[in-house]
């Protein structure tokens, strides 16, 4: 069975999104949607979203949102995206090429 904190570290670096953003989605998300506390941070998204003009396309940690940092991300298509898809859907360690990708940082 994979490990989705590993899935999500690994999808998300190779989707271009920040790493503190990773985390927060691992670590601190789940909680905020189980308390409720999402909304207020769906609705500072909105707000951050609607100055920039753009969509996160995933979802910003606190600093990012309040520093108004986005980030193009990398949206998988076709060809080897899905190759990797694939990988991600059967492994459950850092076995394939793409565990030593490194996230951009907050600023």
């Amino acid at each position: 069975m994979l490990d989705m904190d590993n899935y999500h570290r690994i999808y998300g670096k190779h989707s271009n999104i920040p790493e503190c953003c990773i985390e927060f989605f691992i670590k601190e998300w789940p909680n905020l949607v189980s308390t409720g506390e999402r909304y207020q941070h769906d609705n500072l998204q909105d707000t951050v979203e609607g100055e920039l003009g753009k969509t996160f396309g995933y979802i910003p940690c606190p600093k990012c949102l309040k520093e108004k940092h986005w980030q193009k991300i990398h949206l998988c298509k076709r060809g080897e995206c899905n190759k990797i898809r694939n990988l991600l859907k059967k492994e459950t360690g850092y076995t394939f090429p793409y565990d030593k990708l490194e996230a951009p940082k907050c600023i």
